[in-house]
């Protein structure tokens, strides 16, 4: 099972306590990670990997580098298990708000994933009680191993979770769904 990262790579959006959970999985589960180190976190890929090289094929973390946004979605559709992630509390209060705010989620849902996000209470009500996914405490190395197991243990429903977040991004959360009513006034003024 490929669990997937896009975006800045910071402690705060990809926890140290994932790469230890994927670690505990014992070849369960593997990690890739896209993206680049936000400022202030030179050097956190290299230590979560555990190498310069950014990893290899056979590494349970690898690190794939800057994806070109025109690709991104295509490599997110290799995995089958969407990160996003946001610290239980924050001084930043966009941080703080991201639920709906974050592309990252709807990217994943667009590309067929199943989520893996925090147990906030936003999250939790828009992603897992919709059965886009599931929920874990970000910080803590058995949270997110418990969540991980599910998805291994469980392949028909993280199947299942996938096509209904797949499913959301085609029927209702894509721009043409959302701007239909605006389009339609403009239309007719």
């Amino acid at each position: 099972m490929i669990v997937y990262y896009h975006g800045s790579i910071t402690p705060e959006r990809l926890p140290e306590a994932v790469s230890v959970a994927i670690r505990r999985m014992a070849g369960r589960a593997r990690l890739r990670i896209a993206g680049y180190e936000a400022p202030g976190a030179h050097g956190y890929v290299r230590h979560l990997v555990g190498s310069d090289e950014g990893g290899s094929l056979n590494a349970l973390i690898e690190y794939v580098g800057m994806v070109p946004r025109r690709i991104l979605l295509a490599e997110a559709a290799r995995a089958h298990i969407g990160l996003s992630l946001m610290p239980f509390s924050s001084g930043d209060i966009n941080m703080n708000h991201m639920a709906g705010a974050s592309n990252k989620p709807f990217d994943y849902m667009a590309a067929g994933l199943a989520l893996l996000v925090s147990d906030l209470p936003d999250w939790t009500r828009m992603f897992v009680e919709a059965g886009f996914g599931l929920a874990c405490n970000p910080a803590d190395v058995d949270s997110i191993s418990a969540a991980l197991g599910w998805f291994v243990d469980h392949p028909d429903a993280r199947t299942a979770m996938a096509a209904r977040a797949r499913g959301k991004i085609e029927a209702e959360w894509n721009y043409d769904t959302q701007f239909r009513a605006v389009l339609e006034f403009l239309e007719s003024t």
